[in-house]
């Protein structure tokens, strides 16, 4: 994508707004001319990169000391909670263990919602994955599912709402020596 002739435009924008969300940079996007415009929108479909300023901003808040997990996957998080009693503040850690049915975003803004059954209520919490309020997660079981996100689990029931156990991390491993045996035959 050459945005080129509208370097001088975006700069402008993001050196008065250095952090935007997408509805305040698609707003933004109104000051500039018609033809950068339609070369922005473009590169809105999936053709543009992250500007370096934003990206290295995005890049100073991200956590490195989280698993990976995936959708189907049995996860123990752990929130910070502060408690205020008069003038003193108590923090304490509560733990919320589920299953995860959704990841979305990436970067800075990626957020994940794990789901419980509670005394038969189903419960659905978002974390934003990369917030200081969590103090850490832990992977319990990973499970094993064809989907991105598993919302059809709102309507089962009982052991209908079951998913099965996988051994993702066992098939990888046994994946990366049958690779290295095979490249050591040739």
């Amino acid at each position: 994508m050459d945005l080129s002739g509208c370097a001088n435009e975006f700069s402008t924008i993001f050196l008065t707004n250095p952090v935007l969300g997408k509805l305040a940079f698609i707003r933004y996007t109104q000051r500039l001319s018609h033809e950068c415009r339609s070369q922005l929108s473009r590169g809105l479909r999936g053709e543009t990169q992250m500007i370096p300023v934003i990206q290295k901003i995005h890049q100073a808040q991200l956590r490195k000391d989280l698993p990976n997990f995936r959708a189907g996957d049995t996860v123990k998080v752990h929130v910070r909670l502060k408690e205020a009693e008069g003038e003193k503040e108590k923090e304490r850690v509560q733990t919320f263990e589920g299953v995860v049915i959704s990841k979305r975003g990436s970067m800075a803004s990626a957020s994940f919602t794990v789901r419980r059954v509670s005394f038969g209520i189903g419960i659905e919490r978002i974390f934003p994955l990369h917030s200081p309020s969590i103090s850490s997660i832990e992977v319990v079981n990973q499970g094993r599912v064809r989907r991105a996100r598993l919302y059809y689990l709102r309507g089962l029931k009982g052991k209908a709402a079951r998913i099965k156990q996988g051994d993702r991390g066992q098939r990888e491993s046994e994946m990366a020596v049958t690779a290295a045996a095979g490249e050591a035959k040739s």
